[in-house]
């Protein structure tokens, strides 16, 4: 008797959902770092830290702590209380990263 097997694409699909849903901080970590379109060395420096703690970060083996997140939020306008909790807003709806520039003079 043979084994039906789960059609490729339906598992796939059932990935993307579980991406989206954005359960913890780092999921929501990594949905801001994709945002940014910057690659993972650059938005590590973007935000202050190593490389090597963006990817613990990444894969949620460290919670971030608090001041990365606060830089995080400022750097990429991003809501501090959807960052923290999966709470409101993320500010990221518009599928763009506005990095605020703040002391500038024209």
């Amino acid at each position: 008797m043979r084994r039906l097997r789960l059609n490729q694409p339906l598992t796939r699909l059932k990935k993307r959902v579980k991406k989206l849903s954005m359960r913890n901080e780092a999921e929501r970590y990594q949905f801001v770092l994709e945002k940014s379109g910057l690659s993972k060395t650059a938005f590590a420096e973007s935000i202050g830290i190593s490389r090597s703690h963006n990817y613990h970060l990444e894969r949620g083996t460290q919670k971030p702590p608090r001041d990365v997140l606060e830089r995080l939020a400022s750097v990429y306008n991003v809501n501090l209380n959807w960052l923290i909790h999966g709470q409101g807003p993320s500010g990221l709806e518009n599928n763009t990263v506005a990095i605020q520039v703040s002391n500038w003079k024209i």
